[in-house]
């Protein structure tokens, strides 16, 4: 793993998000995708470099050699990421009943056709949380 690869955690972007709202997205895209200028999209690839990392720090090869065994992941790309890898076991999704509009699918539509749900539960303000194997 890259130890130079940080976060600078008190930076805060163009639209006023800090590091930890951009775990597992890929700022590369944030003016396409976002609306950032471009210049918000690159301060956002220079000081976000550990939360947007593709690289090793992230990677299920660096968490496993880490010895690492529970992780929580986030970010569709990434999650999807993590199922094609086959290092998803189990899935905790907690949806809140809010309508956001479209965006891209969390899972792909393989991925949905494995997931097996073993329980549910409401929580306050309700939300469902459903737990999957696959």
């Amino acid at each position: 793993m890259d130890p130079d690869c940080q976060d600078d955690e008190s930076f805060i972007d163009e639209k006023g998000y800090f590091c930890d709202t951009w775990v597992g997205d890929d700022c590369s895209k944030a003016q396409e995708t976002w609306g950032y200028s471009a210049a918000g999209q690159q301060a956002a690839l220079t000081r976000y470099r550990a939360s947007t990392s593709k690289g090793d720090r992230w990677s299920v090869q660096a968490l496993a050699a880490a010895g690492v065994k529970d992780v929580y992941v986030d970010g569709g790309e990434t999650i999807r990421g993590f199922i094609a890898a086959g290092a998803v076991k189990r899935v905790i999704l907690t949806k809140i009943p809010l309508t956001l509009g479209e965006g891209i699918p969390l899972f792909t539509e393989e991925q949905m056709s494995k997931l097996k749900e073993v329980s549910s539960k409401t929580l306050p303000g309700g939300m469902v949380q459903t737990t999957y194997i696959l």
